[in-house]
């Protein structure tokens, strides 16, 4: 399986013009698996950019859901 995904990210990355690196990463942003083109710096794939990544998309994820209560009149308390 995990060949399998790495091709699928290898070839993805040649067909996407200007994509230079896939990343996924588990919730706390350790990179799993990774496909880079040569181009790219070393810096973009350090592990504290893909963990600040993983928080501020949650922490996106909570604003977009109080926007959504906030917009249909409601209150919630979690």
């Amino acid at each position: 399986m995990g060949e399998e995904l790495q091709s699928y990210l290898d070839k993805l990355l040649l067909r996407i013009d200007g994509l230079k690196a896939i990343t996924i990463t588990d919730q706390d942003g350790v990179i799993l698996i990774k496909s880079v083109s040569n181009d790219v710096p070393p810096r973009m794939l350090e592990p504290a950019i893909s963990t600040t990544f993983a928080a501020v998309s949650e922490q996106v994820y909570f604003l977009y859901k109080l926007i959504i209560v906030a917009d249909h009149n409601e209150i919630v308390l979690k």
